[in-house]
């Protein structure tokens, strides 16, 4: 097995030899998914931290392992020490060249991403009179360009595998992916977090959680596969009934959104992590609720207006400012009442303050349900409406993915 062929999520088990410094251990390296372990046995004394060690695996990969913590120290008899690494990123060096410091692009592909930017290279006509099919590629539009701004180009890559079968037929299959392209070459770390906030942006879009499956950097002409180590951990599911909506909106917006995100970086990302989290992570239905309040409230103050006002009326602004259409479609999904406002301030301070239980609010006319439903929806209508999307599409997208 190389791991340059499987997906980050993959489970694998290879052996390999360490390096480390002068020295060299045999060990081997194991994945359940999410996790990156390296045990290994030695008369050496090693320290609880390895900022980055090479592996050279059986089948020859050369491997570097960062950021390594232990998780296991077991001493089974005088001199032998038993050890096991947990590490946050795997680097398959495809050139067997050291990592260098910076990149100039990183390309990364997702569950849902081909579903939903479906960048199809081939053009297949049909001869009637033969009953024959003719299929060529169109490798001048292997990669479309989506958006280019100041310091980066972001494009969809397309990449064309044809195989020969045993019964000498040829099989035609393609992968799809993001690439970004950069003026200036940016750090890994720069670089991976692009990777993983355009998933992350997605998932903004289609209200689903979007599993990595490959990541790879550029330096040159060097390219290096990175398997990273993900704060979150489950199973992905894409509903095909969404895609006939989300596919078009991804085609007409995707520019506009990643945009939006790029040029509010500063004031943005922090919210956005922090919506991320929610929404990744499995939801207690109350704290959910204080969580998706907190971050409205941070989102009219960074976007909206910071000066000194009362928070119900950070809440009562963030939804009039959206036109009539999206305000009625808002209250379409729970049972509106101006006094909605007043409830959510009381809950958020209720949740923020621990009040005595006697003081918990409530609202007598929906459940948490519907109105965690009310606050999350704002929340993207509010984002949507400011980059500029028109309210008809983005009632249209709400409606099929929440």
């Amino acid at each position: 097995m190389k791991l340059k062929k499987i997906s980050n999520t993959d489970t694998f088990e290879i052996s390999g030899t360490l390096i480390i410094s002068d020295f060299k251990e045999a060990g081997i390296l194991k994945s359940d998914g999410s996790n990156y372990q390296l045990l290994f046995n030695t008369d050496m004394d090693y320290e609880e931290r390895i900022n980055q060690c090479q592996f050279i695996t059986a089948k020859g990969e050369t491997l570097y392992l960062r950021n390594g913590i232990l998780s296991r120290h077991t001493i089974n008899f005088p001199g032998s020490n038993e050890y096991e690494y947990l590490f946050t990123q795997i680097w398959v060096s495809i050139s067997h060249t050291e990592i260098p410091k910076t990149f100039d692009s990183i390309s990364v592909k997702f569950s849902g991403l081909k579903e939903n930017i479906n960048h199809i290279p081939f053009d297949i006509k049909r001869d009637q009179t033969n009953n024959e099919y003719t299929i060529s590629i169109d490798k001048a539009n292997l990669k479309k360009e989506i958006i280019s701004l100041n310091e980066v180009r972001l494009s969809s890559a397309c990449k064309i595998n044809r195989k020969r079968t045993r019964f000498n037929e040829i099989t035609f299959q393609y992968e799809n992916s993001l690439k970004f392209e950069y003026k200036n070459n940016l750090t890994s770390d720069k670089c991976i977090s692009d990777a993983l906030n355009i998933a992350y942006i997605f998932s903004f879009i289609t209200n689903e959680k979007h599993k990595i499956e490959s990541i790879i950097l550029y330096s040159k002409k060097e390219a290096f596969r990175v398997f990273v180590d993900l704060p979150f951990n489950f199973k992905e599911h894409h509903k095909a009934k969404i895609t006939y909506v989300t596919k078009d909106f991804l085609n007409k917006y995707l520019s506009n959104i990643y945009s939006f995100f790029y040029n509010n970086h500063d004031s943005f990302q922090d919210i956005f992590s922090n919506y991320i989290k929610l929404i990744y992570t499995p939801k207690f239905i109350e704290h959910y609720l204080v969580d998706l309040l907190k971050i409205n409230e941070g989102l009219h103050r960074r976007l909206v207006s910071n000066q000194q006002i009362i928070l119900i009326d950070r809440y009562k602004d963030l939804f009039h400012s959206l036109d009539n259409e999206l305000q009625n479609y808002l209250k379409s999904i729970v049972n509106y009442d101006e006094k909605l406002h007043d409830y959510l301030k009381d809950y958020r301070h209720y949740y923020s303050h621990y009040f005595p239980p006697s003081e918990k609010p409530t609202y007598q006319k929906d459940n948490i349900f519907n109105i965690s439903n009310f606050v999350l929806q704002l929340h993207k209508s509010f984002i949507m409406f400011k980059i500029g999307i028109p309210s008809s599409e983005i009632v249209s997208l709400l409606k099929i993915t929440h």
